[in-house]
């Protein structure tokens, strides 16, 4: 073995920001050149195109010319133990997200989002709705924050790297009511992909999570005990996700050689 070959650098984490920003001129380009009123197909097309112009394809384009495909995009196989801790971690960071998010959404204000997205939505087959708004978006922004962001900080502790990627996402968001969900649910699916090594079960558990938004807004006030409204609801949801978070960390957390 020749102990001189040298070992390539793995990416920066300037690298991980700098991707970040084809996703802000677009969405800023949108905001000052989208009417205010868009709908339809227009709107479906705006939806799409922010995700995949702006998440997807700058990931894979720096993945790809960097030669960090590997690192950016990993499907290993997991293990039994590890696709369950992925549940867990999937399912206590969007129970977490959505008690979060109704208790928010009690704030002066933060009802009028729901209100304006369920206007928005209510103009879409159900398909159409779970495609665009569910199953694009997991795989656009997923690539990008846990796959290309993640690995530019993989030199960094695991805490603060999950949390810097569910903090980024949440920014994408552009919501003052929604940043504490959405960085929540962020951080988990940054440690699914850190501790399973698997990226497809990151995107399958956003994919599911905003399947339940959708649900949720379609079933409008009815949709309250589900969402965690109500003190008492909302107390049982937040101490199940917490115990499912700490379970599925627990599942997978690295063995002592001690």
């Amino acid at each position: 073995m020749n102990d001189n070959v040298p070992v390539r650098p793995g990416p920066r984490p300037v690298e991980g920001v700098l991707l970040l920003t084809p996703a802000c001129a677009l969405f800023l380009a949108a905001a000052l050149a989208a009417p205010p009123d868009l709908s339809g197909g227009s709107a479906l097309a705006l939806t799409a195109g922010l995700s995949i112009g702006g998440f997807l394809l700058p990931s894979v384009l720096w993945a790809r010319l960097r030669g960090f495909s590997a690192l950016a995009f990993p499907f290993r196989r997991p293990g039994p133990k590890e696709a369950g801790a992925a549940l867990c971690l999937v399912a206590g960071g969007s129970l977490l997200a959505l008690s979060a998010a109704a208790w928010l959404s009690r704030l002066p204000g933060g009802g009028g989002e729901d209100a304006a997205l369920r206007a928005l939505l209510s103009s879409y087959p159900l398909g159409v709705q779970w495609i665009v708004f569910a199953l694009v978006p997991a795989i656009c922004e997923e690539s990008l924050f846990r796959g290309a962001l993640l690995a530019s900080l993989r030199e960094i502790p695991e805490l603060p790297a999950c949390l810097l990627s569910g903090a980024a996402f949440a920014l994408f968001h552009g919501s003052v009511y929604r940043f504490l969900p959405v960085a929540v649910l962020g951080a988990s699916l940054a440690a699914v992909v850190v501790r399973t090594g698997n990226l497809a079960l990151a995107i399958l558990g956003h994919a599911i999570h905003n399947g339940m938004v959708l649900a949720a807004l379609r079933l409008g006030p009815a949709a309250g005990p589900a969402m965690g409204d109500g003190l008492w609801a909302g107390g049982v949801a937040l101490l199940a996700g917490a115990v499912l978070l700490a379970a599925g960390l627990r599942l997978t957390a690295p063995r002592s050689s001690g």
